[in-house]
């Protein structure tokens, strides 16, 4: 609540916060929507019926002016009261189903169907004298009450009018005989109906957009309301940072246990290192398993001599495998021909540790494609 908060609502509630409601059952609603649907149904079947209505409306005066010998039992009374009350539950079924079947039809016919048995919760904030005389008094309270008692007024008003106009034929159908009494008394409701029944589709029409912009209005958040949500929805970001530092360490702790297994590390000397995968028997092209500058580069070098993982000194190709490859990626095809060159080196380093050779020199320069080093000028434009 905004007096609860201390700031005003004046932001437009999030799509979370409004489903969040929907959720809860909180959703705009008229009622008077409900009221015009119900009559309309009403005026409708009234309409259709009208004639077979007549018949049994008939039927039963007759029935029960009807007065014989037969008329002085207890069982004619009997079968006479049952008979009455069945008669009249055909004639009001139709009307009490299509009330009941447009009732429903009201409730969802503002903001669709809703199924949650949440507002069945008890919710003891609601029985608070003091929270409930404060709702008595409320802003919200007294424009509906206001709008009650403007529409009771005009539906008075209106009456009014209806029985000044109509009033010399309900004083005609009093004379009349029964059978012409009885359709005329009809036909003169009908249109009595008709009136009162525009009227409140009058006031439903009206009152659909108020109570969508008061649901609205009900539902603004905040500032801080709106912060705290995006803290709930995105996540704290404290939190968030703390996850990407473990992660972090995660994938280091990871790129650093697969330097073992390197074939050779390619280094700045000091700035860069890069550690190359190979596997003669799998064959395919070299891979990235691990990658660093700077404090990284000197753990990695660390642990390839403690695995005795061969070093190789080749800037140029240290830096153009930092920028252009991932860890766990295949080198490119333009590096082919460098890395070859490094894996030629440790070959023959390998075989000279095993007695197998002489003791290769390292490659004094490895050339890389022009552009694939990152330090490297830009060619000039003439």
């Amino acid at each position: 609540m905004a007096e609860e908060s201390g700031q005003d609502k004046s932001l437009p509630a999030s799509a979370r916060k409004i489903e969040r409601a929907r959720e809860e059952g909180q959703v705009a609603r008229s009622r008077d929507v409900g009221h015009a649907l119900v009559l309309g149904a009403s005026f409708a079947m009234l309409g259709v019926l009208m004639p077979w209505i007549f018949e049994r409306l008939t039927a039963l005066m007759r029935t029960g002016l009807r007065f014989d010998r037969a008329a002085l039992t207890d069982a004619y009374a009997s079968n006479l009261i049952h008979g009455q009350l069945v008669a009249g539950l055909e004639i009001w079924a139709p009307f009490g189903i299509a009330g009941a079947l447009m009732g429903a039809a009201g409730a969802v016919a503002v903001s669709g169907f809703i199924f949650t048995g949440k507002p069945l919760i008890p919710q003891f904030n609601r029985i608070d004298p003091i929270s409930g005389f404060g709702r008595l008094f409320s802003a919200q309270s007294l424009v509906e009450n206001l709008k009650l008692f403007v529409v009771l007024m005009a539906l008075v008003a209106l009456t009014g009018y209806i029985a000044w106009v109509y009033g010399g034929q309900w004083m005609a159908v009093t004379t009349m005989p029964l059978q012409s009494a009885l359709p005329e008394a009809g036909f003169t409701l009908l249109k009595a109906v008709f009136w009162l029944i525009g009227f409140v589709i009058f006031v439903a029409v009206l009152d659909v957009p108020l109570q969508i912009w008061r649901h609205k209005e009900n539902l603004k958040m905040t500032v801080e309301e709106m912060r705290q949500e995006h803290k709930e929805t995105e996540g704290n970001p404290e939190i968030k940072n703390k996850i990407r530092q473990l992660q972090r360490q995660a994938a280091r702790q990871r790129m650093m246990a697969a330097v073992p297994t390197a074939t050779v590390i390619v280094t700045n000397p000091t700035h860069y290192a890069v550690a190359l995968a190979w596997d003669e028997q799998t064959g395919g092209a070299p891979r990235v398993v691990a990658k660093g500058v700077d404090a990284v580069a000197a753990k990695i070098r660390e642990l390839g001599a403690e695995h005795k993982v061969p070093l190789l000194e080749a800037p140029p190709l240290a830096r153009a495998l930092y920028t252009h490859v991932e860890i766990e990626q295949e080198i490119p095809a333009t590096l082919y021909a460098a890395v070859a060159q490094v894996l030629a080196y440790v070959f023959q380093l390998n075989a000279s540790l095993r007695g197998d050779a002489l003791t290769p020199s390292a490659p004094s320069s490895i050339a890389i494609p022009a552009g694939m080093d990152p330090l490297e000028s830009p060619p000039k434009t003439v």
